[in-house]
């Protein structure tokens, strides 16, 4: 019994350990502006290489201003403005764990400018260039995208149309955000590969990184509790897209593990607005844009046409 009891609490003891290091590792400096598509890529990113380094190369030349907010919390938060030759709209990007916005979106970003759409690609807390010691899940962050909203939206022509794209963890920001008091002039939102349940989303990272489940979920939930004052099992971006009088666009990769597929359907069975949703087939996660790129951009092109200018 005692040797029982004993390896039970060397298994929780190592685990909050190791949730310990995890969650509270910030990513600022994990990922830089002069390694954002080197050889160590995964696997399904690697095909895409060249594709992304190009389209990184054309948006390095495009004009930007260094643009900053402070958060609720009074972080010092920082985002890239680009800028379109005649701008008729703009687009706020919002990239996912530990990434970065120019890994996630130089391709779409491109689209967008040839547009003539202006795009902000904002670091989100814990990143690159923005402060703040660990990320929280879009629970904080839904709350630093409506204060980028409304700054953006007070340096813009008035009533100039804006709309938001979140990614994978960025996906569940925006999610989250879509209920909150955001300018008029934000017409709709996307969200790719975003989590519809923040605690059973660590169970799928737990199983997918190979930890239990059992253990990592509630150590995790009481970690952000302790530290961040937030309830991971509480705040769920399906039920903030539920409340949303925004139209919601939703893309999932069909082959998406790590965010389970079942949750894209989750999320637009419970929005309430106008909706859409788009499965990728042979996409894994954050890959539906790049597996797809043609058809993504036929329906971008369709809700463009649609919200932003009638």
């Amino acid at each position: 019994m005692i040797i029982a009891v004993s390896i039970i609490l060397v298994i929780v003891i190592t685990y909050f350990i190791m949730s310990v290091i995890l969650f509270n590792k910030s990513t600022k400096g994990r990922q830089t502006e002069d390694n954002l598509f080197d050889e160590h890529q995964s696997r399904g990113v690697r095909p895409y290489l060249d594709e992304l380094r190009s389209a990184r190369s054309w948006l390095d030349k495009v004009p930007y201003d260094d643009i900053y907010v402070t958060s609720y919390d009074n972080l010092k938060l920082y985002a890239k403005f680009y800028h379109s030759k005649t701008p008729r709209a703009v687009a706020i990007l919002v990239h996912g764990y530990q990434g970065d916005g120019e890994t996630c979106y130089p391709i779409f970003a491109k689209f967008l400018l040839e547009q003539n759409i202006d795009v902000v690609i904002i670091r989100q807390r814990a990143h690159v260039h923005s402060e703040g010691k660990r990320l929280c899940f879009g629970i904080k962050e839904r709350f630093d995208v409506q204060k980028w909203c409304e700054y953006v939206s007070s340096i813009i022509p008035k009533g100039m149309p804006m709309f938001l794209s979140g990614i994978s963890m960025g996906g569940a920001t925006v999610l989250l955000a879509s209920s909150l008091d955001l300018p008029e002039n934000v017409k709709f939102i996307v969200n790719d590969c975003g989590y519809s349940d923040t605690y059973e989303e660590f169970n799928a990272a737990a199983k997918f990184m190979h930890y239990i489940p059992i253990l990592f979920t509630p150590i995790g939930r009481l970690f952000y509790k302790i530290t961040e004052g937030i309830d991971i099992k509480k705040v769920r971006p399906v039920d903030e897209a539920a409340k949303s009088k925004l139209p919601i666009l939703t893309i999932h990769g069909e082959e998406d593990t790590f965010v389970p597929f079942y949750m894209c359907k989750d999320i637009y069975n419970a929005i309430k607005s106008d909706k859409e949703l788009i499965t990728v087939p042979g996409a894994t996660h954050g890959m539906s844009y790049l597996v797809d790129t043609k058809r993504c951009n036929e329906v971008f092109q369709r809700w463009i046409d649609k919200y932003l200018y009638n």
